[in-house]
């Protein structure tokens, strides 16, 4: 019984500490079926009314079959390109990165929220700011691999608590944080033990 309280005490901390650290999240995305097709990836974080500074920053990007072509169009508060790391500040009412790209069978990257939103959001704020991804067919206005009309393929949320609301469309997925699944683990880990003992004490 012990064991199962430290376990419970150390996925609180984990938990707790998280909230106010920058918020990191992993994004799959299938793109078999328009494998061989040109088009366009559009990423953008902008801010609602009053919306407290913060950034999102695109990381770790990779591509299955896939390939960058050209130059990027920014607008805004953008910095950086492809498939290094890109930042997109929200100092503008819209911040934005296009980029040409050649689809494979798969795309991967992490995008990362921070700055003082996340880290010590002050609860007065009139808005929050949302990061969105999307897919574009070569006349860079037709959307592809969602129902979204936008062409939004997945968004981030985030609220004025610092906390972050996610929404993935038909062709995106998570990808499990490390820290996501190793709570998961002394979860079950725990789980199996307490059976174990159970039935040594019926």
């Amino acid at each position: 019984m012990k064991l199962l309280i430290a376990l419970f005490a150390l996925m609180l901390l984990t938990v707790g500490s998280a909230s106010a650290a920058p918020q990191t999240h992993q994004v799959y995305v299938n793109t078999s079926a328009v494998a061989g097709q040109s088009g366009y990836l559009e990423f953008q974080f902008n801010p609602g009314n009053n919306a407290q500074s913060a950034f999102a920053q695109l990381l770790s990007f990779e591509t299955s079959g896939g390939s960058l072509t050209g130059a990027p169009a920014t607008a805004g508060d953008v910095t950086g390109a492809l498939p290094g790391t890109v930042t997109l500040g929200n100092s503008f009412s819209w911040n934005d990165y296009f980029q040409g790209f050649n689809f494979g069978n798969s795309i991967h990257f992490t995008f990362l929220l921070d700055g003082p939103a996340v880290s010590s959001p002050n609860g007065t704020a009139g808005g929050g700011s949302d990061f969105g991804f999307s897919m574009f067919a070569a006349d860079q206005f037709t959307p592809l691999l969602t129902n979204n009309p936008s062409g939004l393929a997945m968004t981030a949320a985030l609220r004025t608590d610092g906390s972050t609301a996610l929404n993935y469309g038909p062709s995106t997925s998570p990808v499990p944080e490390p820290s996501t699944v190793l709570l998961l683990g002394l979860g079950m880990a725990g789980a199996a033990l307490w059976r174990k003992k159970s039935n040594r004490n019926p």
